[in-house]
């Protein structure tokens, strides 16, 4: 009864529980802030949550990245790109760099707001979405600041890793939130899937090694005319444990599994 669902409860990945709160949380003003984070404030009739802000900032700033890769990084709205104004000491560095910032303050304020195991366990996907993608642009930002980085990875890559926490808009998008759902309850059926079949992968990469290691090489006169020396196919072998797994990967998509047989056969002089 009780107990049973306690159990149920307890080995649920889905099911949160929250550590006690914070001394923070104990201050009025502090619990309102919670409350707003959870449940959102009413304006004109609707509900705003906090969620909704952020994304709307995002959408923003995304739209402004693309008029900004489109109209001023690249000359005359198509022309060469031009990574100097986007470089440090630019106003448009300066933009990006204080979002980059509001980014990480308005991460940084959930996670005092509603505890560090809320935050982590209540919408899991996105708020660990969003540490990455904060914390990582607001890392890349700073690295820019120093000279021999923007050299060595070039103002495109600070570009394109502005836009990433845009990806979190596509659940606004009903196909894609659809597609995503799916996909992510199907992952711990695909997990074990994956982990069975590396398990499958080990036994027969170790077993094909002993057996058939050493075999095939380029020098190899039973491979003359065959198929598998005019296709350069010699890296599909068992010499090895990482060969063997290749192996099997191409055996497994049966992406011309007869070539790689005849390999072999004619190698070992045996259809066994």
């Amino acid at each position: 009864g009780d107990f049973r669902l306690c159990m149920d409860a307890l080995l649920d990945g889905a099911v949160c529980f929250p550590r006690p709160s914070a001394p923070l949380h104990r201050h009025r003003w502090a619990r309102k802030m919670r409350r707003v984070a959870l449940e959102g404030v009413p304006f004109a009739g609707v509900v705003v949550t906090w969620d909704a802000v952020v994304d709307v900032v995002i959408f923003i700033e995304a739209l402004v990245i693309a008029a900004e890769t489109s109209f001023v990084l690249s000359l005359h709205g198509g022309g060469e790109f031009d990574e100097h104004r986007l470089a440090p000491g630019s106003a448009w560095f300066a933009i990006g760099f204080v979002v980059a910032a509001l980014f990480a303050l308005e991460v940084s304020a959930k996670v005092a707001v509603l505890g560090a195991s809320l935050y982590w366990y209540r919408k899991a996907l996105q708020h660990r979405f969003d540490v990455f993608a904060v914390s990582s642009r607001a890392a890349l930002e700073i690295a820019f600041l120093f000279p021999a980085v923007p050299a060595a990875l070039g103002m495109r890559t600070l570009l394109l890793w502005r836009l990433i926490r845009a990806w979190r808009l596509m659940r606004y998008v009903r196909p894609f939130h659809q597609l995503w759902t799916v996909l992510t309850r199907l992952a711990p059926a695909y997990w074990q899937m994956g982990y069975l079949l590396f398990l499958v992968f080990y036994v027969y990469a170790t077993f094909g090694e002993q057996v058939f290691g050493g075999l095939i090489y380029t020098t190899n006169p039973h491979l003359e005319g065959s198929d598998y020396q005019k296709g350069q196919y010699w890296a599909l072998t068992f010499n090895d444990f990482a060969s063997g797994i290749m192996t099997l990967f191409v055996l497994t998509v049966v992406n011309n599994w007869y070539v790689i047989a005849d390999a072999f056969h004619r190698v070992t002089g045996t259809a066994w």
